[in-house]
């Protein structure tokens, strides 16, 4: 091929040559120039908003995320704001939240559509209308004893009547107690809540649900929301209801709060603890101040470019790509070490400040750009996902590995200068680079047994591949728990979330579907319900709620049965009726109802939950879960979504739905379609990036072989610990390939320049500063280890595995088939020409 390393690297060298001697005399112009690049890029940064919904990692035209827009813009925010009051004294409990609910009314009008704490209307409501709640074959019955029990006493009373088989007597007796212990079931469930306040663990613990005005994604609005209740709740003062009251917040609204919040702590704390780790990596291998500084300046400039292209192009951070700057400057700062560490080792042979910066400049650009371009593809592969926030994380990554490899050829240099003119970095006798100061020999070992190291590394392959091929099918993790947040976990919210939810029968965060009216929202859950008889257990629906669930049904068959009970039970045929069972009619004769129930005559307490922002009354319905299938597991969150996701009602009507749970499932689809495409592309494009810049089929297959050995072990120990891949961390594999490759192509290009038998000393002069890029690179992915995300803890610990494995292939793997390959060409130079057979 006529295009390789060697005219890449003269081409890319004379560039840089003349860069340097530009740079070098126009420094305070550049430095000024980027300075204010910086200042007002951090301007815009500010700027930049943090979104934590997932309906953000989806792209905005996808039918789920079209159906969930819909559903919140008509609904408001799903889920609901929960209060937990928790005492020994359930009377002390119930004092503080009927006190906080006249401050609700009072003080949050506007802010909160409702509240909800007790079941009194609710009970009410089926008590005073349970004979049209009953099954038309038991008013029938009360109906058929009533008039037995008439017939009966108009006998008894007629002298001449005997009653020789004692009939007439039995059927003198009325009693309807098996009739109110069967319905006496149905109404248990309200008789566990004490005085009528949702209540549980025997009066112990009091929920409090608070539907907000605003959706749950407005963060600062439900931040004051949240504090402003506390700040109420405080004020009442609840040690004085009972010395041991506590209470705390709980439901999605709290929860995306608090992983919101937690998401904003861990950026900062990641991003510090990256600058402190990666400066001290940085200082251990130069020994200066200024080699930390410099680097820091020109790379956290680089950073906030980044952010600011951005904010112009996105306009936004979201889960994935809010920890980008950790591994944008981890990764980055390679770069600027490998020009450092090249300039610092011309200046420790006594080569001038000008004269070091362009040969640092001219010796390392073409590597540094293969690297940062090889880079830039793996994250650049991510264009090509569906899921938004991969392709803005490639993006963002993309933009970001050369806008720091620009900065590390434009403004590290100016720096650099202006350094050296203030005071110069380093004396005839010193011994700056750790190549100096230790015995390295060590890093040399695999020159020595190279067949060996090559057998190791081969085999490790080949069990990899069978590993991983046998964990494939089960590599996916469905159990996205374990991506939650930590101090959710830990803190009690999750728990707690948990515990209130044993309060109430159902789920308490349900899915919602959008109706027309109330009649389509029956026709919605019929459809529903039938669809889950049909299916039985298969069935990932619990049950399906319109605000017509709570009308009953048959009414008109029912009332014709209590018409004929108001009949019976008035006028003088009753007077033989004892106390009691006069007391029982009479209770009966008032919970006759005259007319149908109709929704106009639902109480408040239950038409609300149904009712949309505009005040409409039956436009949504509930879908629940199954009962014990928990939807943070994926193959039931599968099953779920399918059912509820298109309905066809008996009209043909075909109605879709979305929500969180199907947000979920599209996204763990799209990661099981893009991840393979996108890991499969990324390679190739590597590959070919590599051959582009090395120009020799053989230099390309000794890089990418290096490369692979890493990718293999790395899967290969993946499976083995039993790391599993969920829409988080499966990044890691095509980063990997980009990142991972670097070390490679600047060991073997070093290796090139240097000649043939020089691999000795590229490890110990170019080996130390890609073991310093791989050191920061980990660092950058270490910090993700610390983030509170479970889901970024996993990212980080693959990310660091693959690192590792691709390490030790640059510098253990790529020098020994140099080495083996060196032996060869040396044994057929030394073979005597055999001449023409």
């Amino acid at each position: 091929m006529a295009f390789g390393i060697g005219k890449l690297a003269d081409a890319g060298g004379r560039a840089a040559g003349r860069m340097a001697a530009h740079v070098s005399r126009q420094y305070p112009a550049w430095i000024a120039g980027c300075a204010v690049l910086t200042a007002v890029s951090i301007l815009f940064v500010t700027r930049l908003e943090l979104k934590s919904d997932f309906i953000e990692l989806l792209p905005q035209d996808y039918r789920s995320v079209v159906d969930l827009r819909r559903i919140i813009d008509k609904v408001g925010g799903l889920g609901n704001l929960s209060i937990a009051f928790e005492s020994s004294d359930v009377k002390a409990s119930q004092r503080l939240a009927d006190d906080l609910a006249g401050v609700l009314d009072r003080d949050f009008r506007g802010r909160i559509r409702y509240y909800d704490y007790k079941i009194d209307a609710i009970k009410k409501y089926y008590t005073d209308n349970a004979p049209l709640f009953m099954e038309p074959a038991d008013l029938e019955e009360i109906r058929d004893r009533i008039d037995r029990k008439i017939r009966a006493e108009k006998l008894k009373n007629n002298p001449l009547f005997i009653d020789l088989s004692g009939s007439v007597e039995k059927d003198a007796q009325l009693d309807f107690g098996d009739i109110e212990r069967k319905y006496r079931k149905e109404t248990e469930g309200y008789a566990r809540y004490i005085d009528g306040y949702y209540t549980g663990e025997n009066g112990r613990l009091l929920a409090m649900l608070i539907k907000p005005s605003g959706g749950s994604t407005n963060m600062p609005a439900m931040k004051r929301l949240v504090a402003d209740i506390t700040a109420a709740i405080d004020r009442l003062n609840p040690a004085g209801y009972a010395p041991d009251m506590r209470f705390a917040f709980a439901g999605n609204y709290k929860t995306g709060l608090e992983e919101f919040e937690t998401l904003k702590g861990d950026i900062l704390g990641t991003a510090l603890l990256c600058v402190a780790l990666v400066a001290l990596a940085v200082f251990a291998y130069f020994r200066r101040i200024r080699a930390v500084t410099l680097l820091g300046i020109a790379c956290v400039a680089a950073v906030m470019w980044t952010f600011c292209v951005t904010y112009f192009a996105i306009g936004y951070l979201n889960t994935v790509t809010a920890f980008l700057g950790a591994i944008i400057a981890g990764t980055g700062i390679n770069y600027g070490i490998i020009l450092l560490a090249r300039y610092f080792e011309e200046r420790r042979l006594g080569t001038g400040v000008d004269g070091a910066l362009k040969v640092a400049m001219e010796q390392t650009v073409a590597a540094t750009f293969g690297a940062a371009a090889t880079t830039a593809v793996s994250f650049g592969i991510f264009l090509l996902a569906e899921v938004k926030s991969f392709s803005q994380f490639g993006f963002i990554g993309g933009v970001g590995v050369m806008l720091v490899w620009a900065a590390s050829y434009t403004f590290l240099p100016a720096l650099v200068i202006l350094s050296e003119r203030l005071r110069p970095s380093v004396s005839g006798t010193e011994k700056t680079l750790l190549s100096d100061r230790a015995n390295l020999s060590f890093l040399t070992w695999p020159l020595r047994y190279p067949r060996a190291v090559l057998a190791v590394f081969s085999a490790g392959a080949v069990l990899s591949i069978v590993s991983f091929a046998r964990y494939l099918p089960d590599s996916l993790e469905y159990d996205m728990s374990r991506l939650r947040t930590r101090s959710s976990l830990e803190s009690g919210t999750a728990k707690l979330d948990h515990r209130i939810s044993e309060i109430f029968d159902v789920s308490m965060t349900p899915a919602v579907i959008l109706s027309k009216d109330p009649a389509q929202g029956a026709a919605i859950c019929r459809a529903l319900l039938a669809k889950k008889k049909r299916d039985d257990d298969a069935s990932g629906i619990e049950g399906c709620r319109s605000v017509t669930s709570y009308l009953p049904e048959g009414q008109e068959e029912k009332l014709e049965v209590v018409r004929d009970l108001r009949r019976m039970l008035t006028g003088p045929a009753l007077g033989f009726l004892t106390g009691e069972q006069k007391r029982q009619v009479e209770d009966l004769k008032k919970s006759l109802p005259t007319r149908p129930l109709t929704l106009d005559v639902l109480p408040p307490e239950m038409t609300r939950f149904y009712t949309d922002k505009e005040g409409n009354v039956g436009t949504f319905v509930y879908v629940y879960p199954r009962a014990g299938r928990t939807l943070w597991n994926a193959e039931n969150l599968f099953r779920f979504t399918a059912d509820i996701r298109t309905i066809t009602l008996g009209s043909g009507e075909v109605i879709t739905s979305s929500g969180e749970a199907i947000i979920f499932a599209d996204l763990l689809k799209l990661m099981k379609k893009d991840g393979p495409l996108a890991t499969a592309v990324s390679f190739l494009g590597v590959f070919m990036l590599v051959v582009l810049i090395f120009g020799s089929l053989r230099s390309s297959v000794y890089v990418t072989s290096s490369l692979l050995f890493g990718t293999l072990w790395m899967v290969g120990l993946m499976s083995l610990i039993g790391t599993k891949l969920n829409f988080f961390n499966f990044v890691a594999l095509p980063m990997t390939f980009g990142i991972g490759v670097d070390y490679s192509i600047n060991i073997y290009q070093r290796y090139m320049r240097e000649g043939p038998g020089s691999m000795d000393k590229v490890l110990r002069r170019t080996g130390t500063a890609v073991f310093l890029c791989s050191l920061t690179t980990i660092i950058g992915y270490f910090t993700l280890i610390m983030a509170d995300s479970n889901a970024l803890v996993s990212l980080g610990g693959l990310a660091i595995l693959g690192e590792f494995t691709c390490l030790a292939a640059a510098m253990i793997g790529l020098p020994a088939l140099v080495a083996v390959a060196e032996e060869r060409r040396k044994a057929r130079a030394s073979k005597p020409d055999a001449g023409p057979r």
